[in-house]
């Protein structure tokens, strides 16, 4: 069973940034949520997000492109991104340990050149 989140205080604080025309995501940040718990939240409850008319013909193109911006960024930070996939384990992997074997590889043709100057000095 899980735990109750949403107290009589916590619905009307979200109803309080709903009224100012905060966004779901927004919200979600603010009160440490996710932003599928808030948009249930205001589903579950019928609460109304602000909705803000805009009549085109009074926005200048130069404003019109910021609010357009503006709406895509905040539906763009909802996206959840793709965990990696095993290729990539694979790929990160892989490439750690031609690392490792470039560095071994650097280190004995060192110790070889050592030995060399050594048998050399010897002779």
């Amino acid at each position: 069973m899980s735990k109750k989140i949403w107290t009589k205080e916590k619905i009307d604080v979200l109803k309080m940034y709903l009224d100012v025309g905060a966004t779901y995501g927004e919200i979600a940040q603010k009160l440490g949520l996710t932003y599928d718990q808030v948009e249930h939240t205001v589903r579950r409850y019928r609460l109304k997000p602000k909705t803000i008319t805009i009549n085109p013909n009074k926005v200048k193109p130069k404003d019109r492109d910021k609010i357009i911006i503006s709406s895509l960024k905040n539906k763009l930070s909802n996206v959840v991104p793709y965990p990696p996939s095993k290729q990539d384990k694979l790929d990160k992997k892989a490439k750690q340990v031609i690392e490792e074997a470039e560095k071994i590889n650097k280190e004995s043709d060192e110790l070889l050149d050592r030995t060399e100057g050594l048998f050399e000095w010897i002779k």
